[in-house]
């Protein structure tokens, strides 16, 4: 069973999704809050398919049906656009105006999946801050860039809650003492890195709109990890596609401190805004009606190597 026969049985288990408390207290520091008691308020973060996750890369499972990721513009003037970012309390987040964007996570020409927003996630210092680990190795931060299947459902608020419902794309970034301004996480959103000094606790400016399709010139589209998981914020919905990507992106030690330079609201314990990451979940909970599967892609040097043997295979049969 590959990728995509998993998710329709994944998903299907979840037409009645319960909505939880309709609380909307959680944090990173509190006591009462953090996330070992999100569950009192939003079961599902005590539930089934929970993200983040340890990714063992020898226990994945190729899967060649897996498709580089693309991103397209939604037939609008890019420069006529600008995005909205936050400090939302918990991250730094950068809304995009409805059906700008659309996702691509099978190949289609035109993708299922409408970009909404990114975010990020980073610790008190580079040896932690990524919400997924690989082989218990955590990164300096991590981006997310959240997606719902503008297709099935005509809102992000429906899609949020409903089956098949949200795709994420995760973006690892590693702190490196000397790099090039041209390739970090950053060098891909515009003026992002320029407004961070100006985001107050929740509080929001608009900036002009970047090229989405620059975040995928960071990373291989076609390598990467594909997992059925939730959301690592309250609510916790088990809803999400997720799509690790495997190559690392820089981040220089500056726009690490940018975001350390953020504050949470006056209710958090803590005021710095630092290691906002969820704690790991297990791949298979003893809840699970079914075991999670961890899948990888075939890189594009990968398929191309085995492009070139195949050639070769026919080439020596007519000698």
């Amino acid at each position: 069973m590959h990728a995509n026969s998993l998710f329709c049985s994944a998903f299907g288990l979840l037409i009645h999704l319960s909505l939880g408390s309709a609380s909307s207290e959680w944090s990173y520091t509190n006591n009462d809050t953090k996330p070992e008691k999100w569950a009192e308020n939003f079961p599902h973060c005590d539930g089934i398919m929970q993200s983040p996750v340890n990714i063992v890369p020898s226990d994945t499972k190729l899967d060649l049906n897996l498709k580089p990721i693309s991103i397209q513009l939604n037939g609008m003037n890019l420069e006529q656009q600008t995005y909205a970012v936050a400090n939302n309390g918990h991250s730094v987040q950068v809304t995009f105006p409805d059906n700008l964007w659309r996702v691509s996570l099978r190949g289609e020409a035109e993708g299922d999946f409408c970009a909404k927003q990114l975010h990020f996630h980073w610790g008190s210092d580079s040896s932690n801050g990524s919400e997924h680990i690989i082989d218990g190795k955590r990164y300096s931060l991590e981006a997310h860039l959240v997606n719902y299947n503008c297709k099935i459902y005509r809102t992000y608020s429906e899609a949020s809650t409903s089956p098949y419902g949200l795709a994420v794309l995760g973006f690892w970034g590693q702190h490196m003492s000397s790099v090039l301004a041209t390739v970090t996480m950053f060098s891909a959103t515009g003026g992002l890195e320029n407004n961070l000094g100006n985001l107050k606790t929740q509080t929001s400016v608009n900036m002009t709109a970047f090229d989405l399709k620059d975040l995928l010139t960071l990373v291989d589209p076609a390598s990467y990890y594909r997992y059925a998981g939730s959301l690592t914020t309250p609510p916790c919905t088990p809803n999400v596609i997720w799509t690790i990507f495997t190559k690392v992106v820089p981040v220089s030690g500056e726009q690490l401190n940018l975001l350390r330079s953020l504050k949470f609201p006056s209710t958090e314990s803590s005021t710095s805004m630092e290691n906002n990451f969820r704690p790991v979940q297990m791949v298979s909970s003893a809840k699970s009606p079914l075991p999670r599967t961890i899948y990888r892609s075939a890189s594009r040097v990968l398929l191309a190597n085995s492009f070139v043997i195949v050639i070769c295979c026919l080439v020596r049969s007519f000698w």
